[in-house]
């Protein structure tokens, strides 16, 4: 065989390893349906749940079904901003979503 072939063969074999790593860095989560990635964030804390979504402009309105709400008053700074996101979320929660669980965790402030 000539150096050309060889070196044609090489390069043939070089191009599908890199498609095949290229294949392995598919974005597969934004494949799954709808149901499986809320499922996955309803183990997340609301909040980081909500801004997980805006990563993926499929997910920006995923936020409103999830169907478990875990709000952890530590998450926030102060009471205004813990108040306002509560408030937020259930204003524009999506009613038609039943709601399995409510997780409020932390203590009053004074």
């Amino acid at each position: 065989m000539s150096d050309s072939n060889e070196e044609s063969l090489m390069n043939l074999e070089t191009m599908r390893k890199r498609r095949q790593c290229d294949n392995q860095n598919d974005d597969r989560l934004s494949d799954l349906p709808d149901c499986v990635i809320l499922h996955i964030l309803s183990f997340f804390d609301t909040k980081y749940a909500v801004q997980t979504c805006v990563l993926s402009k499929r997910w920006r309105h995923l936020w409103k079904r999830i169907p478990t709400l875990m709000l952890h008053r530590s998450r926030f700074t102060t009471k205004k901003r813990f108040t306002t996101f509560v408030s937020n979320l259930l204003t524009f929660r999506d009613n038609a979503t039943a709601l399995h669980a409510l997780d409020l965790v932390g203590r009053a402030w004074y």
